[in-house]
């Protein structure tokens, strides 16, 4: 191998150091990189534990549906099949839009009751 003359050398060590430079940059961004990734894997662990908790709160109150029914709950679940004051608006509105009663949507509960009463049942 010949031997390098002083301006060479220089010019290598700077390219060296130039090189090594971008080498440092390179590994303090995969560095920074790296953190994000862990506190990524922190929220995801965070949310998987609070959806398994979610998930396990659902099916104790479905549990619950299927035990504790109550006599009187009962009566509520089971509406009676002609409109009256019993009923909420948004059950009149599905029976007035069942029936293809117009204007339906505009009207307030007193109106909606009047105008199925006073029309013939969808079941006739």
């Amino acid at each position: 191998m010949a031997k390098m003359s002083g301006k060479q050398k220089s010019a290598v060590k700077k390219a060296v150091r130039k090189e090594l430079k971008a080498l440092r940059k390179e590994l303090k961004d995969a560095f920074a990189i790296q953190a994000v990734i862990d506190e990524l894997q922190v929220q995801v662990e965070n949310i998987e534990e609070k959806l398994q908790k979610a998930e396990d709160r659902i099916g104790a109150l479905e549990g619950e549906r299927d035990v504790k029914v109550s006599p009187a709950r009962e009566d509520l679940e089971t509406p009676s099949t002609v409109p009256n004051e019993d009923w909420t608006v948004a059950q009149l509105r599905a029976e007035a839009r069942k029936r293809e009663i117009p204007g339906y949507s505009n009207k307030n509960k007193a109106a909606l009751l009047d105008e199925l009463v006073q029309a013939r049942p969808a079941d006739s």
